[in-house]
C-alpha cells in the first residue's frame, strides 16, 4: 500500500527541481520582491499625493498599479520554473504549452 499523499509529491518534486539552484533562485525572487515592494510604495506615495481627487481614483490607481507589480512577480516565477525544466529535465517551453493543444 502507497503510504505517501498523492498532494504531497510535487513538494519532492519541487525540491528535485530546484536542488542545486536554491541560492540564485532566492536572491531573484528577493530581487523581484524588493522591486515589487518599491513600486508599490510608490504607489502609496502617488495615491497620497492624489488625496483631493477622491477615494475611488486612488483606490483603482494603486491596485492598477500594485497588479502590474504582482504580475511581474508571477511572470517571473512561471520564468525561473521554464528555465529549471528546461535545465533539469530538457522539456522547453514549446513542449509545455502543447498541452494546451
Amino acid at each position: 500500500m502507497n503510504t505517501r499523499v498523492s498532494g504531497f509529491g510535487g513538494l519532492g518534486r519541487s525540491a528535485a527541481l530546484t536542488k542545486g539552484y536554491r541560492w540564485p533562485i532566492f536572491g531573484a525572487l528577493l530581487l523581484v520582491g524588493i522591486c515589487a515592494g518599491i513600486v508599490n510604495f510608490l504607489a502609496g506615495v502617488f495615491a497620497g499625493i492624489l488625496a483631493g481627487v477622491g477615494s475611488w481614483a486612488k483606490i483603482v490607481g494603486f491596485s492598477i498599479i500594485a497588479a502590474l507589480s504582482e504580475g511581474l512577480t508571477g511572470i517571473s516565477i512561471a520564468l525561473i520554473s521554464a528555465r529549471l525544466r528546461e535545465i533539469k529535465e530538457g522539456v522547453i517551453v514549446d513542449q509545455t504549452a502543447s498541452v494546451f493543444d
